[in-house]
């Protein structure tokens, strides 16, 4: 029997400047492009995609269009590039930046891949992960750690009234870092996958 070609990869994604380090495994299609993936990390971190972002791949930058009239280095459209190029590349490894501001930086390894003979499979699909992902707009890394360590342990601390909105959010309840919402996650994940159509007969 002749050797099928993988189809799917299953990616692991971390926050490694963050303390616990969030991080979340993903399966998805290799024939997936970087803004395809994009969609898809700001689903399972929780994101709302407020920002610019892009990836950065064997030093070269991917991301959306934008203006080149900036005088800024080349970003090439993240559309243009997909997972199955990496695999031809032999790239195992890259970088996604979400949020010059916050600059959350994510590790994505291309952790394995497989050949799925199932042409009605969801993908991306959510597999399971680890520790919540930092607010919006909390100060990056530094940020992060001072609401951990200084705030969230401390009712009484003279800047929680600022935080409030954090540490109880209208939409997503009191804040607990062990608590990544599996049910959010795929429901999110839900709005970025699509079924591939069925190939119709000669």
């Amino acid at each position: 029997m002749s050797k099928t070609s993988d189809n799917t990869a299953v990616l692991r994604i971390t926050l490694p400047e963050v303390s616990p380090s969030p991080w979340r495994e993903v399966e998805v299609r290799l024939s997936m492009n970087l803004k395809k993936l994009h969609d898809t990390i700001q689903a399972i971190f929780g994101w709302y995609d407020y920002h610019l972002w892009e990836f950065d791949v064997n030093e070269k930058r991917y991301g959306p269009p934008q203006d080149q009239e900036w005088g800024e280095e080349k970003v090439l459209l993240a559309q243009n590039l997909k997972l199955e190029k990496l695999i031809k590349d032999d790239v195992r490894s890259f970088l996604y930046v979400y949020d010059f501001g916050d600059h959350w930086v994510h590790h994505i390894e291309i952790f394995s891949t497989a050949y799925v003979d199932d042409t009605d499979m969801r993908l991306p699909r959510f597999i399971k992960g680890e520790y919540r992902a930092p607010p919006e707009d909390i100060g990056g890394p530094p940020g992060y750690e001072y609401f951990l360590k200084e705030i969230l342990p401390n009712p009484n601390h003279p800047e929680r009234e600022c935080y409030e909105h954090l540490i109880n959010d209208p939409l997503e309840g009191a804040f607990d870092i062990n608590d990544i919402q599996p049910d959010v996650i795929r429901g999110l994940l839900g709005r970025v996958a699509r079924k591939r159509p069925k190939s119709r007969a000669a």
